[in-house]
């Protein structure tokens, strides 16, 4: 099972000491990020604008799992989607969940297709990022090859 995350936790960031309040407010927030993530927003997006987790900074992404490597709580939620789909809010014992199950590779399956419109944002995120980095590198080395430093005598 490949999954992405978005948790949020009633400790986590700009919520309220009082406990019953934050939890409140807590599960109000991720309410509307599963609205959103089912209205079609780009998943990773709403993992790196609203989620407390630290998967939040690639977007929500945790990798592949093993079912039998799963807790309970997310397995139940994981397992029963298909590839592409948005699991209900789950209550996770330090605050809710939702994830998007990206793919699953079955016994005798090979791995399942995923709609080219719920990957292409971030795709495109990926290829861009790394053309930044590259454009950056060859300039940063340009700089440092053409730099002249005059040292001072005392």
């Amino acid at each position: 099972y490949y999954i992405l995350q978005i948790g949020v936790s009633p400790t986590g960031k700009d919520m309220p000491q009082d406990p019953i309040e934050a939890a409140m407010l807590a599960r109000k927030k991720i309410d509307k990020v599963h609205a959103l993530a089912l209205e079609g927003e780009d998943f990773g997006f709403l993992a790196r604008q609203y989620s407390d987790l630290p998967s939040a900074i690639d977007g929500g992404d945790i990798g592949t799992f093993e079912e039998d490597e799963m807790a309970a709580y997310m397995r139940d939620a994981v397992t029963a989607l298909k590839s592409g789909e948005i699991s209900p809010v789950i209550q996770a014992p330090d605050g809710w969940m939702i994830f998007k199950l990206i793919s699953y590779t079955g016994e005798g399956q090979g791995a399942a297709k995923v709609p080219y419109d719920s990957v292409k944002d971030e795709i495109r995120e990926t290829l861009s990022k790394q053309e930044t980095d590259q454009r950056y590198t060859t300039w940063i080395e340009e700089v440092r090859s053409s730099a002249y430093i005059k040292k001072y005598a005392k």
